[in-house]
């Protein structure tokens, strides 16, 4: 009796002492899977006030961090010999991913994105709402705007000495310009405007980002479609196009008058800006000399200019050291190049005035004389 005994009692140990490992076994998976959570591969942990949503959003933004920098065909497509890919891979891990994802977690933890360190990190600059809205993570962008993140913290572009300040591209930046990294779809401008309205109801900054500008005239320097929804969108809001922004307009074929007038009505005093030493109307009597086929679409930009206060008196002080002041007035720049000349065989000089080009070229000339009496006539 008492062997039976000693026999239950040996084996009711045997089955506390396996439950006690099993449960220190699971309490340690549990552990270990917890303390994943916080390294820079894990899930990140979030703060109560966080929506499932808003969760979903950044965990997936998470994922697509480490595997868009560290995966080994953006390393193949860099041109790397396969024996150097694992050291970039870990360094990219250590300094991109690691850092943003991160960043994630205390942003999560805390449900606060304003926390110190958020504003500069990997090194230039670079936020989490930024690479957010770079890779059209828009759940994600929106949930770090709410918790607190800046919309006017980004990415500072180092520039030569030649430039009056460095460009910034901030969240608004990829919004405007459709310009993502690693997009998985067309995302239409109706989808990017909603965006782009959160952000700015929510304080960002439309004309803290100098780099929007270059953005929505890139399809005209490329010779691309142009879409001017973005830029008019833009400008409505508040943003203010600078000189550059306009002589860009007036240089690329196709220019809309629609925009032009939305940029000089955006500015007051943008009919008369100076870039690259000349005035705007210096600019398109250079481009009519040298491109009598677009007179027919500089002559109504000349009127819009003239309308919105453009001085054809005025010069240019080139003050600047990268300035390359013009010495002549637009009406004399003008003059001086009239469209369809030819010459005879005696070389003498033939100027066609048969030529609808011609026409116009003469009704401007006519424009900036009757705005300017004063001015010499050649």
């Amino acid at each position: 009796m008492n062997k039976i005994r000693v026999r239950k009692f040996w084996r009711y140990t045997s089955y506390t002492l396996a439950g006690l490992l099993i449960t220190l076994l699971l309490a340690a998976v549990a552990g270990a899977v917890w303390l994943w959570g916080w390294t820079w591969k894990g899930t990140p942990q979030f703060h109560e006030s966080w929506t499932p949503e808003e969760r979903t959003a950044i965990a997936e933004f998470d994922v697509f961090l480490q595997k868009s920098f560290v995966n080994e065909s953006s390393l193949a497509l860099m041109g790397l010999p396969e024996d150097l890919q694992p050291v970039l891979k870990a360094l990219l891990a250590k300094t991109i991913c690691g850092p943003v994802s991160e960043q994630l977690r205390q942003i999560a933890e805390t449900g606060d994105a304003a926390i110190p360190g958020v504003k500069n990190m990997v090194g230039r600059g670079v936020t989490p709402s930024l690479l957010a809205s770079q890779s059209a993570h828009f759940g994600a962008l929106k949930a770090l705007i709410r918790h607190g993140a800046n919309p006017n913290a980004g990415l500072n572009i180092e520039t030569d000495d030649s430039m009056p300040e460095n460009l910034v591209e901030l969240p608004l930046t990829p919004l405007i310009s459709g310009d993502f990294i690693h997009p998985d779809k067309n995302i239409s401008w109706e989808e990017r405007r909603g965006i782009a309205d959160f952000l700015i109801e929510h304080g960002a900054d439309i004309n803290a980002d100098r780099i929007i500008g270059l953005c929505c005239f890139m399809p005209y320097m490329l010779h691309e479609e142009k879409d001017s929804a973005p830029l008019l969108w833009a400008i409505e809001k508040g943003y203010k196009a600078t000189g550059e922004h306009l002589q860009l307009m007036i240089n690329f074929e196709g220019a809309q008058l629609e925009l032009i007038e939305a940029m000089l009505k955006s500015n007051p005093g943008l009919s008369n800006a100076v870039d690259d030493g000349k005035t705007p109307l210096q600019h398109l009597a250079k481009i009519a000399g040298a491109e009598p086929q677009r007179l027919a679409e500089l002559e109504p930009i000349l009127k819009l200019l003239l309308q919105y206060g453009a001085d054809p008196a005025l010069l240019p002080a080139g003050t600047d050291e990268y300035d390359e002041p013009e010495s002549r007035l637009p009406l004399q720049i003008l003059r001086d190049n009239p469209p369809e000349s030819s010459r005879l065989r005696t070389d003498a000089a033939f100027l066609r005035r048969d030529t609808p080009e011609y026409a116009i070229w003469q009704r401007m000339c006519e424009l900036l004389e009757a705005h300017n009496p004063a001015t010499t006539a050649k």
